[in-house]
């Protein structure tokens, strides 16, 4: 191999373990492959599915943002059921991504938590993440009316499942406390008093869009998305 390709390709994956520091950690601290630097491509195959398990979520994020945005006008019946119509959707192209992951655990003889759990969320865990740091806000809001605390126990109820099945080795704080965290201080932001001259001054147009255009969108969309395989 000549000097520049090798070169590139040391390029391309120092660049991929970067990117990717978190399934770094955990290949390194949990698996005894990571003793031999020769297996280092077993984790790249680990990478590659997370990458076309996050490739397809892209393309599906415009559906994961009508749900965000029916979490957050507090229409939680619409969003629920609009989650039951997604997860229908994605249900056969979760299974794949399932058993790839699978094939490649009994492969390779190990196991990345932090991949596994990417895969296992199979497309709709960040939907129901959605509806949590829509609760938010009105919790915090009610926190001051001890009797009226609705939104705190809707907020308690669904928080169960993500407390009751820990995510991630435990290097780092999961990442869906992170984003409840992030919304905890939006929220306290927009509530001084600098926060809210800002909301006044950069609030962006709004623009109304009919039925049929948002049907054509959806179907140029569609039209133009490559075979959903990984």
């Amino acid at each position: 191999m000549k000097r520049a390709d090798a070169e590139r390709w040391l390029t391309f994956i120092l660049q991929a373990l970067v990117e990717n520091y978190e399934e770094y950690k955990d290949y390194n601290t949990t698996t005894p492959q990571s003793d031999y630097g020769e297996n280092l491509h077993l984790l790249l195959d680990f990478l590659r599915l997370k990458a076309g398990y996050q490739r397809h979520a892209w393309r599906l994020r415009p559906l994961v943002l009508v749900h965000q945005t029916l979490a957050r006008l507090s229409r939680a019946d619409l969003a629920v059921s609009w989650q039951e119509a997604f997860e229908v959707l994605t249900r056969d192209l979760a299974e794949q991504y399932l058993a790839k992951l699978v094939e490649l655990e009994k492969q390779h003889g190990m196991r990345l938590g932090t991949v596994a759990d990417l895969v296992q969320e199979r497309f709709v865990k960040p939907l129901a993440l959605d509806r949590l740091c829509a609760l938010i806000e009105p919790a915090m809001l009610e926190a001051g009316e001890p009797e009226a605390q609705k939104a705190f126990m809707r907020l308690q109820r669904d928080l169960e499942p993500f407390t009751s099945c820990p995510a991630g080795v435990g290097l780092d704080v999961p990442q869906w406390l992170r984003l409840l965290g992030q919304e905890v201080q939006a929220v306290r932001a927009s509530q001084t008093a600098l926060g809210v001259l800002a909301e006044g001054l950069l609030q962006v147009p709004q623009i109304d869009v009919t039925l049929d255009q948002v049907r054509a969108q959806l179907e140029n969309w569609e039209g133009t998305s490559e075979e959903q395989k990984p």
